[in-house]
């Protein structure tokens, strides 16, 4: 296995999707991280597509270079806009295939070096998922019926991704993971089986859950199954707290205010942008960016997380800051 390691996302010609690309890759290469090679992984246009997703604007492109950053392209050739989320699996093909690899969602924000943390690429853990799939009042079957039924299709034995502990139709005997984060040792091999995954569950129509309920979390629903094809026993984080401190998810933005009090995140991003006058000038103009990092929200935030205290519900303060316009999830 190669001492190198590559991080990858995925952008497309988008205006929120790509400013979160360049942020992803300015605040990645603001730490240095000379380990690793950074890929933006873009799709082609093609008549799969329903808009124009290929990035092909040169002040962009010419950034990325200059910031030593790689956009790989690919062919999005079964998907396309039908579902978006397998430019992932499409994405991972395109990567060195003797280097390990990390993906990250592209909106994920670097807030410190990465270099050593301890990521197993032969055993990898991931996220779990929450609790939203399969939806149970849009199906008349069980838990237990609808991932068995899953699983039988993918020729998976449920016994190597089920949680035998736990009783059968309870939520955590069910492997569900998020595919905001995934790692691996081999880029291509992964890509294989995943993206084939995808394609059979999809082509389905005689599963025991509608096929609109497939969308968007398939890339979720597969994940599981393409670990054990891989002879990886599904596993959640082993230390997702040292983690937490080292990026950032923009929908966990207002939450960084109960974590790190003390954090200055959005003097963070301005000091990025101060630095990087090419990359501001990119982004300026891009209302949602302007919001999530504009000295109003600083304040509304700040000023709200002084009432989080103790043990607090998250999921009710983002909901909070919706309804009072502190924040624009986008």
């Amino acid at each position: 296995m190669s001492d190198r390691v590559s991080i990858c996302a995925v952008i497309q010609n988008d205006g929120k999707m790509l400013a979160q690309g360049l942020l992803f890759a300015a605040s990645l290469r603001k730490h240095g991280n000379d380990k690793f090679d950074v890929f933006l992984c873009c799709p082609k246009n093609s008549d799969k597509w329903s808009m124009d997703v290929e990035v092909t604007d040169p002040e962009v492109l010419s950034y990325f270079e200059k910031i030593g950053v790689k956009v790989n392209f690919f062919d999005n050739a079964a998907f396309g806009s039908a579902y978006p989320h397998s430019n992932k699996a499409y994405a991972f093909a395109t990567l060195p295939a003797s280097q390990p690899f990390i993906f990250f969602d592209t909106d994920y924000l670097f807030l410190d070096d990465l270099s050593d943390l301890d990521f197993n690429f032969d055993n990898p853990d991931f996220i779990r998922g929450p609790r939203s799939w399969p939806p149970l009042n849009r199906s008349q079957h069980s838990l237990d019926e609808i991932w068995g039924d899953i699983y039988a299709a993918l020729g998976v034995d449920t016994a190597v991704v089920y949680r035998q502990e736990h009783k059968i139709n309870d939520w955590e005997r069910y492997t569900y993971f998020n595919a905001s984060l995934i790692y691996f040792k081999d880029p291509q091999q992964f890509s294989a089986i995943y993206l084939d995954n995808m394609k059979k569950i999809w082509a389905l129509d005689t599963l025991k859950i509608p096929h609109r309920f497939l969308y968007p979390q398939l890339d979720q629903i597969v994940l599981p199954a393409t670990l054990a094809m891989l002879g990886i026993k599904p596993k959640i984080y082993r230390f997702q707290h040292k983690r937490r401190l080292r990026w950032l998810h923009y929908h966990d933005f207002p939450f960084l205010y109960y974590y790190r009090k003390d954090y200055d995140f959005i003097g963070y991003v301005r000091t990025l942008l101060e630095e990087d006058l090419t990359l501001a000038g990119i982004l300026r103009g891009i209302p949602e960016f302007s919001h999530y990092f504009s000295a109003e929200a600083d304040s509304a935030l700040r000023k709200e997380s002084c009432l989080w205290e103790g043990d607090v519900n998250l999921r009710h303060i983002k909901d909070d800051l919706l309804a009072k316009g502190h924040w624009y999830q986008g």
